[in-house]
């Protein structure tokens, strides 16, 4: 996973890259990142537009457009259950960072698929100072498996634009994401 603070900061690239995106389709969007109710809920973004109003929750990943990483145990050291289980958003943006790409999915839809078939299990560290702190848990699911309601491409905010290098080559998340044609 890799340091706390880059994952945070990348965290907010993602989440920004995401807002350009919403508001340049007309979505008055606010963000409810730092508001304690949302984070403990889930939500990044609260979106409005007309009469339709969705709770979103933004994820980053450097890995290619084919699988997600569903985490259900998030802080192994203390037993923290993972987003999936614990957001309260209508939709994830799930924004492959290094490939300029998104996609959309039902949170609910997406703890379904996982009761429903058996998918490989991942671990990612976090470290501060280069000491793991703690890891988190998460399925690898294909993204064919999940039911996609919008894909697209978005544009990298210039921040966003430098390479992450999260996970290394030859890691397990490598591994198994280019294990899955």
């Amino acid at each position: 996973m890799g340091s706390f603070y880059n994952n945070n900061k990348v965290g907010k690239q993602a989440e920004k890259a995401v807002r350009v995106w919403l508001e340049g389709k007309g979505w008055k969007v606010i963000d409810a990142s730092n508001h304690r109710f949302f984070q403990q809920s889930g939500v990044d973004f609260v979106a409005e537009r007309k009469s339709t109003t969705y709770l979103l929750e933004v994820k980053s990943d450097p890995h290619p457009p084919k699988c997600v990483f569903l985490e259900y145990i998030s802080n192994d050291e203390k037993g923290s259950p993972g987003w999936l289980e614990t957001t309260s958003a209508d939709r994830i943006f799930y924004y492959f960072r290094n490939y300029n790409r998104a996609v959309i999915f039902d949170p609910t839809n997406a703890r379904d698929i996982i009761t429903q078939w058996e998918y490989p299990a991942a671990c990612a560290e976090t470290t501060i100072n280069g000491k793991v702190i703690y890891r988190s848990w998460g399925y690898i699911v294909p993204v064919d498996d999940l039911e996609i309601l919008q894909e697209l491409q978005l544009p990298i905010p210039k921040n966003c634009q430098k390479k992450s290098t999260l996970h290394k080559k030859g890691d397990l998340f490598e591994t198994l994401f280019h294990s899955i044609k």
